[in-house]
């Protein structure tokens, strides 16, 4: 594994960290369980920027990936 590699692999573990943290300190289940509203319709914005910082995190999971498999050598022997 090269340094792109390991620059993946640390974007991996960002995204993994930021989007478990964002979740909980944003408390997303009560968002995403609430019962007056179909999923995906807020008209809160503070709670749909909460909402897009979650998803920005969980992108950065396919996002290493793809770099790693593409720069960094992975998978390896």
């Amino acid at each position: 594994m090269n340094s792109i590699g390991v620059a993946a692999v640390a974007i991996f573990l960002i995204g993994w960290l930021g989007a478990a943290v964002s979740f909980f300190a944003f408390d997303l289940s009560k968002v995403l369980n609430a019962q007056d509203r179909p999923f995906g319709v807020w008209s809160d914005a503070k709670a749909r920027g909460r909402f897009l910082v979650f998803v920005g995190f969980c992108a950065l999971g396919p996002l290493a990936a793809a770099i790693g498999f593409l720069f960094g050598g992975w998978p390896t022997n």
